[in-house]
């Protein structure tokens, strides 16, 4: 045989090989998964090691964000509070100098008007 006889004659023997049932041996599986360790197993345990700085990270930044925010948020109340009492404060007196304006006004017609009765 040629080297393609041989080629096929192994492929071929390598099917026979394979069991009937398919199902894999306990064996085969502790192999495959020391091949996979080997090859991927320190590429995996950098990429997790990673992985969890990065959520350890983004979890501080997140907590100190809503720190922040929280600071934000409590500043902006206090400032709309100053500002309602500082309407409120202004409304009254605006009310309070419009009732004096509207007693002066109410006085001088009155002046004006004994002004003219008494002539």
């Amino acid at each position: 045989m040629n080297v393609k006889g041989k080629v096929m004659a192994r492929s071929s023997e390598s099917v026979k090989t394979v069991p009937q049932d398919h199902e894999p041996s306990v064996a085969m599986d502790q192999t495959i998964d020391q091949v996979r360790e080997l090859l991927f197993g320190h590429e995996k345990r950098t990429t997790d090691t990673r992985l969890r700085d990065l959520d350890s990270k983004m979890e501080a930044r997140l907590e100190a964000l809503h720190k922040e925010m929280t600071a934000r948020f409590n500043s902006v109340e206090n400032m709309l509070a100053e500002l309602a009492r500082d309407t409120e404060n202004r409304r009254l007196s605006a009310i309070s100098d419009i009732g004096a304006a509207i007693s002066q006004l109410g006085a001088t017609v009155q002046k004006m008007g004994n002004g003219h009765s008494g002539s």
